[in-house]
């Protein structure tokens, strides 16, 4: 049967009804499915995961299934979701749900060919949205907030330096990098993907910036970074899989113009093999359109269980159009033209360059620390007491403190206080996120920040523009 959304879903049932109903959903094409364990899984799991869907055909442990749907119809978050409860309702709890609005309500015994029916319609009737996608209202000033996060360049390597921060920023997305050093202006530049991080510093990123992208006030000071030396002409190596002996001596005197070599190997096993004996010379590897088979499984287990220091950055070319994200994975669409692979294989040996200067504290790194905060807007989509719902262009880490500012809002700082609870992919091309914005413990009593905020937007949101006067409409006389 074809595939009808790809939507995720939070399951609440027995053990030994857990293979039906995988069974019906994966008929339906929802393979990403949540099974909480306790009542304190299911209030966690729902705002990081934020499910599409909510089947609970069971009690928990240490909860019953109609004190968990109450928890989960309290958060606004979850208005649009889809809710189907099953049991043997009595009329109280059939009163409690009409009054809760669930959408579906089904008896039990458990019927797998009437739920499938009735999730295939409810599913149907989302037409491929996502009940967390909303309309973004921005506010006066350009846009609902601006994010900073804070971070610090700790690299310059050739045409391309480092930036150390806690924020996603996918390649090819832009933001500005604005120094806390009020004497340096701002600058706009594009990602051009992530290096290997310091293996102590789990939740930071290492942001991989060129030179030849940035833009604005501030191109002055970045430059003076750049290294004075002249370019090296030391031949870069790259480690290439390609099944096809032709293409394979293509890429090979073609690379060879930009003082690149190559060296082609067209199984699994060789390529292994050819890495495995000289890691520190192949830091970059290209696949083009790997196969999924065993020996596919096997390299990518090898390349993953290497350490950080000497894990190979893997360019893959591919014909999908929303490839996984995958750590040291730089994804290419085919077709492409052999600039934007080289392009990518510039950044690849930066990369490499980095992640091995880093391991050994080396390289031109030293007197290249700057302190800044990576700045992109965001809209703001709704407030509550807990927090706000914003739409940002870019992926914030879990429990992150941001710093949040309202352009056109006279708002007391509270933004030191602000946490991401949770965070969602909106669109297959990863081009819009959803976050759930918290607030720490701090200073000021729990949701004062956002009743602030609330108090501020709410005029702005309801307010309805006059209507307009007719001018063939003749007026009352007094």
């Amino acid at each position: 049967m074809a595939k009808v959304v790809d939507h995720c879903c939070m399951v609440v049932t027995k053990k030994q009804n857990q293979a039906v109903i995988d069974k019906v959903l994966k008929s339906l094409g929802v393979t990403n499915v949540v099974l909480p364990k306790s009542f304190r899984d299911v209030t966690e799991l729902a705002t990081q995961e934020m499910p599409h869907v909510f089947l609970l055909e069971s009690d928990l442990p240490d909860s019953g299934t109609m004190l968990i749907l109450k928890k989960l119809k309290e958060d606004p978050l979850f208005d649009k979701a889809i809710f189907v409860v099953v049991r043997k309702f009595s009329r109280e709890e059939i009163l409690q749900c009409v009054e809760l609005k669930v959408t579906a309500m089904l008896q039990q015994p458990l019927d797998p060919a009437a739920l499938q029916k009735k999730l295939k319609a409810l599913l149907l009737a989302q037409k491929g949205q996502s009940p967390y996608r909303h309309d973004a209202v921005r506010l006066p000033g350009g846009a609902s907030a601006s994010i900073k996060i804070p971070g610090r360049i700790t690299g310059v390597e050739g045409d391309f330096f480092t930036v150390e921060s806690g924020v996603i920023v996918p390649s090819g997305k832009q933001v500005s990098l604005r120094p806390t050093d009020r004497e340096l202006p701002p600058i706009r530049v594009t990602s051009a993907g992530e290096t290997a991080g310091d293996p102590s510093k789990p939740t930071l990123r290492n942001l991989l910036f060129s030179f030849d992208s940035a833009s604005g006030k501030g191109r002055e000071w970045l430059l003076k970074l750049k290294s004075a030396e002249p370019p090296s002409t030391e031949k870069r190596h790259v480690l290439l899989y390609e099944s096809q002996a032709d293409r394979s001596e293509q890429f090979k005197q073609m690379l060879s113009f930009y003082e690149i070599e190559a060296t082609t190997v067209s199984s699994f096993e060789k390529l292994r093999m050819t890495h495995e004996a000289q890691k520190s010379k192949y830091r970059v590897v290209y696949l083009c359109e790997p196969p999924l088979h065993a020996s596919g499984i096997s390299w990518e287990k090898y390349a993953n269980g290497l350490p950080a220091n000497s894990r190979p950055t893997q360019v893959v070319a591919t014909t999908s159009q929303s490839p996984r994200p995958k750590p040291n994975v730089v994804w290419m669409n085919m077709p492409f033209g052999l600039d934007a692979l080289v392009e990518r294989f510039e950044a690849a040996f930066v990369s490499g360059a980095a992640s091995a200067s880093a391991s050994s504290k080396a390289g031109s790194q030293a007197g290249s620390d700057i302190d800044l905060n990576i700045s992109y807007f965001g809209d703001v989509i709704s407030i509550d007491e807990e927090g706000a719902l914003i739409d940002t262009p870019n992926d914030l880490p879990l429990n992150a403190r941001i710093n949040l500012t309202h352009p056109g809002l006279a708002l007391i700082d509270l933004s030191k206080n602000v946490r991401v609870a949770a965070t969602k992919k909106m669109d297959a091309a990863g081009a819009k996120f959803r976050a759930r914005l918290s607030n720490q413990e701090g200073r000021y009593s729990k949701g004062l920040y956002w009743k602030k905020i609330g108090d501020k937007i709410s005029p702005v949101l309801l307010e309805e523009p006059a209507p307009k006067a007719n001018p063939d409409t003749p007026k009352k006389s007094a």
